[in-house]
């Protein structure tokens, strides 16, 4: 052993997906719990799908998603800061199976989403939430994803408050995460 700590997909028994799930599982809750009781009963069912039905929501989450992904494996091939990132994820995550990267992807997405675009969004805003959802994606060699993760935070929160709902956010959030990953663990 080098005396770094092991990413969990190589403890023996932990796996990366099992882990996100608990982290993001207790992250909705939390947003759950909030929304019912911090706005009124009912507001998550309001935000899951917003004004403008499933198909909207559904394909301004894709278009968004699937560009944002787009534009990430381009900078990715020609910007330093974001190969080294992606770098560091790569090692933090360690090898991961095609269930893993699809388990993280969604939980990520719900949890992540219905916690910052619906809970905090309903309380301070796109603008803080996305500031928030920044300062949280941060570590050491990692700055670039504080930008990253602000920029796309305010891209989901600018759908969900335009009457797009949490599914928007969601799916754009969830394509990102699954295309990124793809491509971090692609031979």
């Amino acid at each position: 052993m080098n005396g770094r700590p092991q990413p969990p997909s190589e403890v023996p028994g932990v796996s990366v997906a099992l882990v996100a799930t608990v982290a993001y599982g207790l992250m909705f809750f939390a947003a759950v719990l909030w929304l019912h009781w911090g706005a009124r009963p009912g507001r998550l069912a309001e935000l899951a799908v917003g004004e403008r039905g499933v198909v909207a929501a559904t394909a301004s989450g894709a278009a968004l998603g699937l560009t944002a992904a787009g534009l990430l494996a381009v900078a990715g091939r020609y910007l330093a800061p974001i190969r080294e990132l992606e770098k560091n994820i790569r090692e933090a995550m360690g090898e991961l199976t095609e269930a893993e990267i699809v388990a993280i992807a969604v939980v990520s997405a719900v949890g992540e989403e219905t916690f910052f675009r619906g809970a905090l969004q309903e309380w301070v805003g796109p603008y803080w939430a996305a500031a928030v959802f920044g300062l949280l994606h941060t570590g050491s060699g990692m700055r670039i994803w504080t930008v990253i993760a602000g920029a796309l935070g305010l891209a989901f929160g600018l759908l969900v408050d335009a009457g797009l709902g949490l599914l928007s956010a969601a799916v754009a959030h969830a394509l990102i995460n699954y295309l990124s990953l793809r491509r971090m663990n692609a031979p």
